[in-house]
């Protein structure tokens, strides 16, 4: 979608996610903590819709030109701008929306899709409570390359990390972009 949005747009989108989780993590909580409300929601939705149809407008012609017989998301701004169109027929392929966090916030919910993807059987549980229809929620697990999901021979992974190979390791991982306290 970013591929397809204003300049600005591109530059400042990741910029300012990284800036407020390093600088301002207090407030990126509490706006995250706000927006996840019911109340707080209904009332933004709205205008949350209206500029992101405004800020993805070629995306959108974009996707028109393509024709797409399904059309499968991995992030919520995609999946609240393909669902607004939607819900004004400007698209009528359906809308898979593939959840990726543990914890879905509102945000990911787009009402119009005609299938949602989560990664467990407690996010499935919290998209119930928050109003899925369960015909349309499938448990699938996390997307992962690949690559990832293929045996490997540990001994000479650790041995080309130069970590002894019968010592136990871990991994630790942050979000797509590593910022935060881990």
């Amino acid at each position: 979608l970013l591929t397809h949005s204003p300049r600005w747009l591109r530059a400042i989108y990741p910029r300012l996610y990284e800036f407020l989780v390093r600088h301002l993590p207090f407030g990126w909580a509490m706006g995250y903590w706000l927006l996840d409300h019911p109340w707080v929601f209904r009332l933004c939705q709205p205008w949350r819709r209206r500029w992101n149809l405004l800020v993805a407008m070629r995306f959108l012609r974009w996707v028109q030109t393509l024709g797409p017989d399904v059309m499968v998301v991995t992030h919520f701004f995609s999946a609240d701008v393909l669902g607004a169109a939607k819900q004004r027929g400007w698209l009528d392929a359906p809308l898979v929306v593939m959840i990726t966090d543990l914890w879905p916030h509102r945000l990911w919910l787009a009402p119009e899709a005609e299938a949602v993807a989560v990664g467990s059987d407690d996010t499935r549980a919290l998209c119930l409570q928050r109003g899925v229809v369960p015909e349309r929620l499938t448990v699938v697990g996390i997307p992962i390359a690949e690559p990832f999901g293929r045996p490997a021979d540990r001994a000479a992974i650790a041995r080309s990390l130069g970590l002894e190979a019968g010592r136990k390791t871990v991994l630790v991982a942050s979000g797509g972009m590593g910022v935060g306290p881990i």
